[in-house]
């Protein structure tokens, strides 16, 4: 699942760039680093529902969306908004634009990337939960 969605977020970023050549060489390698950050993050997820699963002895679909949708709601509501904080090619709210080219920040909910990001967020997150706690068998 995590393997998917970064391929298409690879693919997405590599199709919807309209920098210059420097640039698109240093976005390249933030698509691939930033591919691998999550591939990483989403194993160690799997891990964490993997022991919220053992520790509840209880592992099902509607529970893995749950967990997923906590997941999301704080990724959107919490993590997102900062950031801007310690992302160095991202711009703030609080700040000015100044002459180096910067990402938008994301906003509440990641509002700023548009409508459907928060929607979309929140159903990739539920499928990802309901997928890890369809198929965890737990031990015995």
């Amino acid at each position: 699942m995590t393997l998917c969605v970064n391929s298409c977020a690879l693919i997405f970023n590599e199709y919807h760039d309209g920098s210059n050549d420097s640039a698109r060489a240093n976005r390249g390698r933030a698509s691939v680093w930033g591919f691998v950050i999550h591939m990483v993050n989403g194993w160690l997820f799997a891990l964490v529902y993997g022991l919220a699963f053992e520790n509840l002895r209880l592992a099902t679909w509607w529970l893995g969306a749950l967990f997923g949708l906590a997941q999301a709601l704080f990724v959107l509501v919490a993590l997102l908004p900062i950031f801007p904080y310690f992302h160095p090619r991202m711009a703030s709210e609080t700040f000015g634009p100044n002459p180096t080219r910067q990402l938008e920040p994301p906003g509440f909910m990641a509002l700023n990337y548009g409508r459907a990001t928060p929607a979309i967020t929140i159903a990739a997150h539920l499928l990802y939960g309901a997928i890890l706690g369809g198929f965890y068998t737990l031990a015995r």
